[in-house]
């Protein structure tokens, strides 16, 4: 038995979503200014296109992640 389904790509996976600056206040409502500022000191890494810069939802989620604490016992 034969399936036509199309083959899974990157561009199928949401974790291959690409974000722009605006993209990334908008979801996290940080300010423009520190949105850009960790964008272009490669605090979190980028796919460049010609002149636009993204970041991957993917690598977004990990900086969150990864910038987590622990909250305390009480």
């Amino acid at each position: 038995m034969v399936t036509n389904s199309a083959p899974e790509t990157a561009t199928s996976d949401p974790l291959f979503e690409l974000l722009d600056i605006p993209a990334i206040v908008s979801l996290t409502h940080l300010s423009e200014r520190f949105v850009t500022r960790l964008v272009y000191s490669r605090r979190v890494p980028v796919v460049k296109l010609g002149p636009r810069v993204f970041v991957r939802r993917s690598d977004l989620a990990a900086l969150i992640e990864n910038n987590t604490s622990p909250a305390r016992e009480a």
